[in-house]
């Protein structure tokens, strides 16, 4: 029960935090940054929940969810660097400005 806890919240985290985080508060932000964040930290958290089935461990006790969250942050803000920003409704815009 308490993987299952563990995996919820590692999820959580690394898929809504970045998009969350940043996308509320960067105009940089970009669509394909957030649905890329949010796919890599849901496969990535899968895949650490399947490579601890079998048998595995994470070194030094790391939570995949802690990975997950970097890999997914780092891929989230390089995304949004690196591809043109979406262009925000007006009224987005003036809450944004706030």
């Amino acid at each position: 029960m308490g993987q299952l806890g563990a995996f919820g919240w590692g999820v959580f985290a690394s898929a809504l935090v970045p998009v969350i985080g940043f996308g509320l508060n960067w105009r940089g932000a970009t669509k394909k940054a957030a649905a890329a964040a949010i796919i890599s930290s849901l496969l990535i958290n899968g895949g650490f929940v399947v490579y601890q089935l079998m048998g595995f461990r994470i070194a030094y006790g790391i939570a995949g969810g802690a990975i997950a969250l970097l890999v997914s942050t780092t891929l989230f803000v390089g995304l949004s660097l690196f591809s043109k920003p979406d262009p925000l409704p007006r009224d987005i815009e003036e809450v944004m400005k706030l």
